[in-house]
């Protein structure tokens, strides 16, 4: 995600959502997590960008709102995630 965040951050960018350290953590890069983290959101703020930062996905939608791997939303989980995170994108916007 740092790599990419230059070319993914427009100027009209106003808020990041960020959900990190799955990927390190399945490619066991996680030892990076941390700084690379750091350094993704003094990169945003330097553009002005707020972050929401999600961690622990998984709780926030119910097991039963999953798909059949474990891992991915259904349409439920997704609408479970969806009303978690519009709050916070509209705080992050000033609303």
């Amino acid at each position: 995600m740092l790599r990419r965040l230059p070319d993914l951050l427009k100027s009209d960018t106003k808020v990041l959502v960020l959900q990190p350290g799955g990927n390190d953590a399945r490619r066991g890069e996680s030892a990076a997590t941390a700084d690379n983290i750091a350094a993704i959101g003094q990169a945003a703020e330097a553009r002005g960008v707020k972050v929401v930062m999600l961690v622990h996905l998984g709780r926030l939608a119910p097991s039963h709102e999953r798909l059949a791997d474990g891992q991915h939303f259904s349409a439920g989980g997704h609408a479970a995630f969806a009303s978690q995170l519009a709050p916070m994108v509209s705080s992050a916007c000033g609303r």
